[in-house]
C-alpha cells in the first residue's frame, strides 16, 4: 500500500470557526445535513451563493477537493505550485486536480481529459477516498469494488445507485471518526493531536479526543468491527451450513485480529463470522484462549466465503479497566439471538466483581445483553473497548458482566496459532483429565 496518509505533516491551513454564513435547507436527511454542517464549521466543506446543494450530483472536481481536505493534503497543495497535465480543469480545480494527479490519487482518460467538471459517481468518489487513504488499486480493491470494501471498513452503510453532495457528506463525516488503514486512532484524533485542527473546535461539534459519544455516535463509529459469530461443531455441519450456534466477536487489529469468549468457540470445528455489510468469513485460527478468562483470540481469514479478499478489516481500540469507575455511562454491541449489531446502554454498577464464573474480576454493568451476545463490546462513552460482553445473572434484574480485556497485554499475539479442532480436543483431554481427578478425590474422601 502507498500509505499516501502518512505524509500528513503538514497538514491543513489553519481553521477558522465561521457561523455567518447560512446552509441551505433542503431535501437532503437529516444525517446529511448535520454533516455538511459540521464539516463547514471545520472549514473543510464549503456552499456557494445557493449554500451546500445536498441534493445535486456533486462534480469530479469537488469530490477530490473535499477528500483531499479531510485526508490532510491542503497545506501541501497551498504550499506548492501545481499544474494539471489536462487541459480541461477549472482553475480553481488545477492545484487539487495536479496535487492528485502525482500522489496516484486521481487519473484522467485516454483521450486526455480529466472531466473534472463531470458528475462524480459513487464508485469514482470512493476510489479516489480509498486512494488518499492509502489503499492501493488494484491490490486492494477496484474501481467496482470500492464501495464493498467502503461498506466493510465502516465508511459507507449501502451500495449506492444514486449520489449526492449529502451523501459525500456524509462518507466524510464518517472518514473522520473511522480507524483508516496504517491508523491507530481515528483520522480527526490525529489531526487535532498535531494541530492541524482545533481541538477546541473539534470539541465543539463532537469530535475531539475528549468528547463524549452518544448511543448514536458509538453505533455509527463503532458497530462495523462487531461481528456475528456463527458456530460449528461438525465438519458436516458447516458443509450444510448447519450452525450449532450464534455469537459475536470484533476486531482489534486491521489485519483480522479479533477477540471472542472462550465458552463461544468451545467444542467448535468450524466458524464462520458475518461483518455489519453481509460478508462472511472464516475463522482461521485460534492465537490464544484462556477458558478460566473466558477470551479467547482469533485471527479471521482474509478470503470470504464469496472469494472476495479482505485488504483490511475496520478495528476497535481497547484500554484497562482502571480507567473505568463505578457509574460510568457504557453502551454495548453485540448480536444477540443473531439480530446484528444491536446496541443497548446502561451503566457500570462495579468494575472490580469477582464471580465464580471467571477466574479474573469482571465488569459488572447494565447494557442488557442476551443469548449471542456472548463475544461483543462494551464501550465506555470514547468509542474505547472496556470490555468483552459475556453473561448475566438468571436471577436477578440488570446483571450483566464483560471481562475486562486487560490480559491481551501479556499475550503473544504472534504465538503459533490453533485450529479450532486442536483447540476442541485440548480442550476435552483437560476436561477429562480434571474429571479423572475429581473422581480420584472423591473416592479418597470416602475412604
Amino acid at each position: 500500500m502507498k500509505h499516501i496518509l502518512r505524509r500528513i505533516l503538514p497538514l491543513l491551513l489553519a481553521l477558522s470557526l465561521v457561523f455567518g454564513t447560512a446552509i441551505s435547507a433542503s431535501a437532503a436527511t437529516t444525517g446529511a445535513q448535520t454533516a455538511a454542517d459540521i464539516l463547514y464549521t471545520l472549514d473543510l466543506a464549503s456552499g456557494g451563493r445557493t449554500g451546500m446543494e445536498l441534493d445535486r450530483t456533486p462534480t469530479r472536481a469537488e469530490a477530490l477537493a473535499l477528500i483531499l481536505r479531510i485526508t490532510g493534503h491542503e497545506r501541501e497543495i497551498a504550499d506548492g505550485d501545481w499544474s494539471a497535465p489536462f487541459f480541461d480543469v477549472q482553475s480553481w480545480a488545477v492545484p487539487y486536480v495536479g496535487y492528485a494527479y502525482e500522489a496516484g490519487i486521481f487519473t484522467g482518460y485516454a483521450d486526455g481529459t480529466s472531466r473534472a467538471a463531470d458528475a462524480v459517481s459513487a464508485n469514482d468518489f470512493l476510489t479516489m477516498l480509498l486512494r488518499a487513504m492509502g489503499y492501493d488499486d488494484p491490490a486492494d480493491f477496484t474501481w467496482q469494488t470500492a464501495n464493498l470494501l467502503a461498506n466493510r471498513l465502516g465508511l459507507t452503510t449501502k451500495i449506492y445507485t444514486a449520489f449526492t453532495r449529502g451523501d459525500m457528506m456524509e462518507i466524510a463525516l464518517q472518514t473522520l471518526t473511522s480507524h483508516t488503514d496504517g491508523l491507530s486512532r481515528p483520522l480527526i484524533n490525529l489531526l487535532t493531536a498535531v494541530g492541524a485542527v482545533d481541538s477546541a473546535k473539534a470539541n465543539a461539534v463532537g469530535l475531539g479526543n475528549t468528547t463524549t459519544l452518544t448511543a448514536r455516535q458509538t453505533a455509527d463509529r463503532c458497530a462495523s468491527a462487531v461481528f456475528y459469530l456463527q458456530i460449528f461443531t461438525s465438519h458436516e455441519d458447516y458443509e450444510n451450513s448447519v450452525p450449532a450456534a450464534g455469537a459475536s466477536g470484533f476486531f482489534l487489529t486491521a489485519d483480522g485480529i479479533a477477540v471472542t469468549n472462550y465458552h463461544a468457540i468451545k467444542g467448535a470445528t468450524d466458524a464462520v463470522i458475518t461483518l455489519k455489510s453481509g460478508e462472511q468469513y472464516p475463522v482461521e485460527s485460534v492465537i490464544w484462549y484462556d477458558a478460566g478468562i473466558d477470551m479467547a483470540l482469533l485471527k479471521i481469514g482474509a478470503d470470504s466465503l464469496a472469494g472476495q479478499t479482505a485488504t483490511a478489516f475496520p478495528y476497535l481500540t481497547y484500554v484497562s479497566s482502571d480507567s473505568v469507575s463505578n457509574g460510568d455511562t457504557c453502551y454495548a454491541i453485540s448480536c444477540p439471538l443473531g439480530l446484528q449489531n444491536s446496541i443497548s446502554d446502561g451503566i457500570v454498577s462495579s468494575v472490580n466483581r469477582m464471580t465464580s464464573a471467571f477466574t479474573v474480576p469482571i465488569i459488572q454493568n447494565t447494557a442488557p445483553i442476551s443469548y449471542g451476545s456472548s463475544g461483543g463490546a462494551l464501550f465506555n462513552t470514547y468509542g474505547q473497548v472496556i470490555g468483552v460482553t459475556s453473561a448475566y445473572f438468571v436471577y436477578g434484574q440488570s446483571l450483566y458482566m464483560a471481562v475486562p480485556l486487560d490480559v491481551l497485554h501479556t499475550v503473544d499475539w504472534h504465538a503459533a496459532p490453533k485450529t479450532l479442532e486442536q483447540v476442541a480436543a485440548l480442550q476435552a483431554a483437560a476436561d477429562k483429565a480434571a474429571a479423572a481427578a475429581a473422581a480420584e478425590e472423591a473416592a479418597q474422601q470416602e475412604e
